[in-house]
C-alpha cells in the first residue's frame, strides 16, 4: 500500500453562480452579497485548490465592495449555509438558496482581515523581519508568549511557560513565530474560532479527514473543507508546509506555482508563455 505524507484535498469542489452576484439588503437591513436571481441560469463547478494555487493570497488582498464582487463572480461565495439574518429583505420567488440568502459585507471584511493578518505574519517570518515579529513574540523569564490579534480572534497565550523545557533557543524570534502562526492556522482548520454562536457554527470552516479517491483510482486519506473559506485556509496551510512555491507574475500580477511537478520552473517570472511574450514586448518598447 502506498502512503503519502502530503496533505490532499482531492474531493473538494465549489460552485459559482453563472449569472454572477450583486449587493442587496438582507433581512437584517445590512448589505449582503447574493447570487443574481436570473431565471434559466445555473451554476458551474470547479476545484478551487487547483484552479488558483494562490487563491488564499488573492482573498487576503481584497479591498472594497467592488473587488469582493469580482472575486465572488470568479470563485463564488464563501459559504453555502446561512442564518436567518442572511435572508433577502424583499419578498419574492428565488431560484436558488444563494439568491435568497447572502453573505454580509461585514462578514466578508471580517474573514478577509483574518486571513490578511496571518498571511502578513508568514511574510514577516519568510523575510526574517525580526523587529516586526517582536510585536508578536515576547520572551519572559525563559518562557515565550505570543500575541496575534485579527478582526476575528484575539490570541494571547504562552508557547512555553517559564521554567519548562522547550525546543526554542533563548531569545530566538523566528521559530516561536512559526509555532505561533501554526497554532493560529490550526485553530481555523479545526473550527476552534467558529464555535461561539449559531451563525458561526453554520458557517464553520474546519477541515475534516475522510477517505477519498485519487485521480488514478486509489483510496487515500484526504482532508476536506466544508466551504470555499475552509479551502483557502487549507491551501494556506499547505503552502506554509512548504509543499509548493508561489510567485507573482511579472506581467499580469497573478500568483502562480513554480518548481517540481508543475510547468513553470523555479526561476520563471511569468505565469504563462503569453505573459512571457507580453513582458518581453514591454521591455523592448
Amino acid at each position: 500500500m502506498k502512503t503519502s505524507t502530503q496533505v490532499q484535498a482531492l474531493e473538494f469542489c465549489w460552485k459559482v453562480d453563472a449569472a454572477g452576484y450583486e449587493w442587496k439588503k438582507a433581512f437584517s437591513s445590512k448589505l449582503h452579497l447574493f447570487a443574481s436571481n436570473v431565471p434559466g441560469k445555473g451554476a458551474y463547478i470547479y476545484h478551487p485548490m487547483s484552479k488558483n494555487p494562490g487563491l488564499f493570497r488573492d482573498f487576503s488582498e481584497l479591498e472594497g465592495k467592488g473587488k469582493i464582487l469580482e472575486f465572488a463572480n470568479q470563485y463564488g461565495l464563501l459559504f453555502d449555509r446561512y442564518s436567518a439574518e442572511d435572508n433577502i429583505k424583499q419578498k419574492g420567488s428565488y431560484r436558488s438558496v444563494e439568491a435568497a440568502c447572502g453573505i454580509a459585507l461585514a462578514k466578508w471584511e471580517h474573514e478577509i482581515g483574518d486571513m490578511r493578518a496571518l498571511v502578513a505574519i508568514w511574510d514577516l517570518i519568510k523575510g526574517s523581519k525580526i523587529a516586526d515579529l517582536r510585536h508578536v513574540i515576547t520572551w519572559k523569564n525563559g518562557g515565550v508568549e505570543y500575541r496575534i490579534f485579527t478582526p476575528k480572534r484575539r490570541a494571547s497565550a504562552w508557547l512555553t511557560l517559564p521554567g519548562v523545557a522547550h525546543r526554542f533557543t533563548e531569545g530566538d524570534i523566528l521559530l516561536p513565530a512559526q509555532e505561533a502562526l501554526q497554532r493560529e492556522i490550526n485553530a481555523r482548520l479545526s473550527g476552534e474560532v467558529d464555535r461561539s454562536s449559531p451563525e458561526t457554527r453554520l458557517q464553520r470552516i474546519e477541515c475534516v479527514p475522510q477517505l477519498g479517491w485519487t485521480p488514478d483510482g486509489h483510496q487515500q486519506l484526504v482532508v476536506n473543507p466544508f466551504n470555499l473559506l475552509g479551502a483557502m485556509w487549507l491551501q494556506f496551510a499547505h503552502f506554509v508546509s512548504g509543499a509548493y512555491t508561489l510567485k507573482r507574475c511579472a506581467a499580469c500580477g497573478k500568483y502562480f506555482q513554480v518548481g517540481k511537478g508543475v510547468q513553470r520552473r523555479a526561476d520563471a517570472v511569468t505565469c504563462s508563455d503569453a505573459c512571457r511574450q507580453r513582458k518581453r514586448r514591454s521591455s523592448i518598447s
